[in-house]
């Protein structure tokens, strides 16, 4: 046995069995009970999946499993069942005879959806309100018995036993199904809320902790828009800030002790006051931040059941505070909502229909602030070709994945636009800019101010005449729209809003920086912007200035102040001032990405991100489905590589081969990968800190035809600032070469002339370097060739020979200066080929990636801790209007407490 507790071995020795332990974390030595352990896991997998219960029940599925499983025939036992021996057994030794079979009748499909019989203490059904529901609406996660059955019932959030139930083994639990039920609780309140006369201040601070934002994610979530130094393609996802949300979870505050009020609200019914108890949503675990914080898989199981809740019953102490609480709405998670609606048909019959239509609303009416456009006729219209628009909806969450907002956006469909003579690709900031700057603002000190501009297109004027039908849903007979400003979808939309955004810096005082036009810089005030993500960089001494320069931003565009820079493009930027130190993590971004391809999470952790085994083209033929599903997992895992993870850069480079014929077994490589992620989701790279480490070191590395199908070499390379990677890539070289010295060669001349573009756009910078350009190499015949004169070169493969004499200038003229490291300390050898775990984690450790998952968890609870200070504090600025005496003094004290 494992764990063997005193109690245990004391029982164990007094019934006459031997008690053996088995050496810690040594399974092998304890096979039977880790066998069926996995037996029942197994299965319980396999069940939870199929019915698409929340993980939060994890336990039920176990249990059922381990249930069913002892009702299963198994050859071991001659085909009787576990239960049928152990009961035999029992039955004999009290003189009873013949087999103990077990009752199989009441056995029904697993997850399937039931009705379970509302009952009072009495055992009767209730009486309090005759038109009811005389059942509850749950689903079937175990059994007690034969005749008593476990339901899980989301209206109550917990699972109950039950024997009356009718069972409907067609039907399984949706998320649609408890969204539409939340939105019925809700809407019964309304009634009782409208009664009510609310305080103008209530509304003043609600109006506080909104966020007045309507923009819109365009495009496909699975595929985000990657860092690029290239133009901006037609087809591009133009990616939506990240707001951090507000949410509130009232907490038992003394209200038991409250008397009830002598004298009725007038508006309230006698029967709808007396007694009113409201049922109030409180987490399941309420902890202080001084607490230890829980281990991760307790923390993840955590996180899941905070979107299922609890119930506490309160008596209230007056109307207006029953209405108040009755009217708290739940805090959606992510993987509680139904896909958004994909067009206006589908927004017909979704359960947030009423809030995407006031989205919907809301977005026309900033248009109409904006007058992106006119109606005309469609006499207007004659001779030019009117485009077609549509609606594209999506949900906003915070950054621990609660529902904020639902949002809507009206876009121009792309696939009828014409090609014009008119440029339509815009630049944007290249991944290895974005690292490098604040490589610099985490060694200097920088501050760093994000803004964000809302509707960032409708700010640009159009240069040619376009027409659009009616948005769906808003159409009027004979009308059609002229746009005044660029929508979202037009194609030439990005580039004049880059155009509009560039002007409005250049009349600033600001100017480009030659190698990068997403970056500009006044003095030593430094600029950079990802459509409408804005961050502004500067010494504190010129906070004047650049407060100035917002001020003037603010007079041209609508733009909201966000702060210190904390996400961009859904990269979490953490930072240590005194220890002169930024971090970048993808946590939030590798969830959603688990989240969204159902990755099993639960089975081995693998240690690395690929195997050694060489993935193969597939033979056969992979359908269009399997093909789409493939590159958008390949997708997914690319741009966590080229932005925050290169420990994953040889894997994804790898898997990208085979996107247009994917096998299983390159499915089964993906979804790796995607768990390796999930795993180390708490890493991140960390920029200075590092006073000892040179300030740019270039590392390149190549293994000699690897690739078996074409024995064509891969090659790689990291380019570290101020001791964090900020540039890396792993790729296969475009020609064969026919030796490894050649390959090597190769593999330095792609390193070389990154890192001199590196270095001309820290020039650009003002940042001067003190030393030439270094790059290391494992290999001592290339760097002989390079460095002396008695060695040649002999090849007849041209283009090398030309890398090869380039290299040579670029020594001799003091540019680049080589030297050699051995293999083990070489940081790219981890982008040549997959390496074994103990290699891995020293790669991962030369990378200066940092595992920040506590840190991460204590930002989420102080987060969370502040949200409920606050709701506090504006619950008793409310409650203030409506109560006085001792009953205020009691609440009082119990809010401060």
């Amino acid at each position: 046995m494992e764990l063997a507790r005193d109690s245990s071995v004391r029982w164990l020795r007094s019934e006459g069995i031997l008690v053996e332990p088995s050496a810690p974390y040594t399974h092998a030595q304890n096979g039977g009970a880790e066998r069926s352990g996995g037996v029942v896991m197994e299965k319980a997998r396999a069940m939870r999946i199929g019915s698409k219960l929340p993980h939060n029940l994890w336990k039920e599925p176990v249990s059922c499993a381990a249930y069913l499983h002892n009702r299963t025939p198994t050859a071991a036992l001659k085909w009787k069942t576990p239960y049928e021996v152990v009961y035999t057994h029992l039955a004999e030794k009290d003189g009873i005879s013949g087999p103990r079979i077990p009752q199989l009748a009441h056995l029904k499909a697993y997850g399937c959806r039931c009705y379970a019989l509302k009952l009072n203490p009495n055992h009767k059904p209730s009486k309090l309100q005759k038109l009811d529901p005389r059942a509850y609406i749950g689903y079937l996660v175990g059994y007690n018995s034969t005749n008593i059955y476990r339901v899980w019932v989301p209206e109550l959030g917990k699972v109950i036993a039950t024997r009356d139930v009718v069972f409907n083994e067609t039907e399984f639990f949706s998320r649609k199904d408890t969204l539409q039920r939340s939105e019925e609780m809700i809407r019964n309140l309304e009634d009782l809320v409208a009664k009510v006369q609310l305080p103008e201040e209530l509304a003043v601070n609600e109006a506080i902790l909104e966020e007045d934002d309507s923009e819109v994610e365009i495009g496909d979530e699975d595929e985000p828009n990657a860092f690029s130094n290239e133009q901006q393609s037609e087809d591009e996802v133009i990616q939506d800030e990240i707001v951090v949300g507000y949410r509130t979870d009232l907490e038992d505050m003394g209200w038991d002790n409250f008397p009830q009020p002598s004298k009725l609200t007038e508006g309230i019914p006698y029967a709808d006051y007396v007694g009113l108890t409201v049922r109030l949503p409180v987490q399941k675990v309420e902890e202080e931040v001084e607490e230890d914080l829980p281990c991760e898989d307790d923390l993840r199981i955590l996180q899941e059941e905070e979107r299922f809740y609890s119930f506490r019953d309160y008596k209230v102490a007056s109307s207006w505070m029953g209405a108040f609480a009755a009217g708290r709405k739940f805090s959606f998670h992510r993987k509680d909502l139904a896909e958004p609606p994909k067009n206006v048909r589908e927004l017909e019959n979704h359960p947030m229909k009423q809030q995407f239509r006031a989205a919907q609303e809301a977005h026309l009416k900033e248009h109409d602030s904006f007058r992106s456009w006119e109606e005309v006729t469609t006499k207007s219209a004659k001779g030019h070709q009117v485009l077609h628009c549509k609606w594209v909806f999506t949900y906003k969450f915070d950054k621990h994945g609660r529902l904020q907002k639902c949002k809507a956006r009206l876009v121009i469909c792309k696939n009828q636009q014409e090609a014009g003579d008119l440029p339509t690709k815009a630049t944007t900031l290249a991944g290895m800019a974005l690292r490098s700057i604040l490589a610099i603002a985490a060694k200097f000190d920088l501050e760093l101010t994000q803004l964000d501009a809302v509707n960032a297109f409708v700010h640009s004027d159009l240069d040619k005449e376009v027409f659009i039908k009616m948005p769906p849903g808003f159409s009027k007979e004979g009308k059609v729209l002229r746009l005044r400003k660029a929508l979202y979808g037009l194609r030439r939309s990005p580039l004049l809003w880059q155009k509009t955004l560039t002007d409005a810096f250049r009349d600033l005082g600001f100017r480009e920086v030659p190698q990068e036009p997403c970056v500009m810089m006044k003095g030593d005030i430094l600029v950079f912007f990802f459509v409408d993500d804005i961050v502004l960089g500067y010494r504190k001494k010129r906070k004047k200035e650049v407060m100035e320069t917002i001020t003037n931003l603010k007079k041209r565009f609508k733009i909201n102040e966000l702060g210190e820079l904390k996400w961009f493009l859904g990269i979490h930027v953490m930072r240590r001032r005194n220890e002169r130190s930024i971090w970048l993590s993808q946590k939030s971004y590798i969830e959603k990405v688990t989240a969204q391809y159902q990755i099993d999470t639960s089975g081995r952790i693998p240690r690395t991100p690929m195997d050694q085994h060489e993935l193969l083209p597939f033979e056969g033929k992979a359908t269009n489905k399997q093909r789409e599903l493939y590159q958008k997992k390949v997708g997914s895992i690319l741009f966590a590589a080229i932005s925050t993870r290169p420990d994953i850069a040889f894997a994804a480079s790898r898997l990208s081969r085979f996107n247009h014929n994917p096998s299983d077994a390159h499915h089964e490589a993906a979804d790796r990968v995607i768990r390796y992620l999930y795993h180390t989701r708490g890493l991140a790279i960390r920029y200075g800190g590092d006073g000892d480490a040179q300030a740019m070191v270039c590392m390149s590395d190549a293994s000699f035809a690897d690739n078996s199908v074409d024995r064509k070499s891969s090659q790689g390379f990291v380019i570290s600032l101020f001791g964090g990677a900020v540039a890396w890539r792993a790729n296969k070289q475009d020609t064969v070469t026919t030796s490894t010295t050649e390959a090597e060669l190769l593999a330095l001349s792609q390193t070389a002339k990154e890192g001199l573009f590196l270095s001309r756009l820290l020039k650009a910078l003002t940042l001067e370097l003190d030393h030439p350009l270094t790059v290391d190499c494992d290999n001592k015949q290339t760097l002989r060739l390079l460095t002396e004169d008695a060695l040649k070169l002999v090849t007849k493969l041209k283009h090398v020979e030309v890398y090869n004499h380039w290299l040579r200038q670029e020594c001799l003229r003091g540019n680049v200066q080589v030297r050699w490291q051995e293999t083990n300390s070489m940081v790219a050898d981890g982008l040549t080929k997959s390496l074994t775990g103990d290699a891995h984690e020293r790669f991962v450790k030369l990378l200066r990636m940092e595992e920040i998952t506590e840190w991460l968890e204590s930002i989420k609870k102080e987060d969370e801790l502040r949200e409920k200070i606050v709701a506090r504090r504006l619950e008793r600025e409310v409650t203030q209007e409506f109560l006085t005496g001792s009953d205020l003094d009691r609440l009082q004290k119990d809010l401060i407490h």
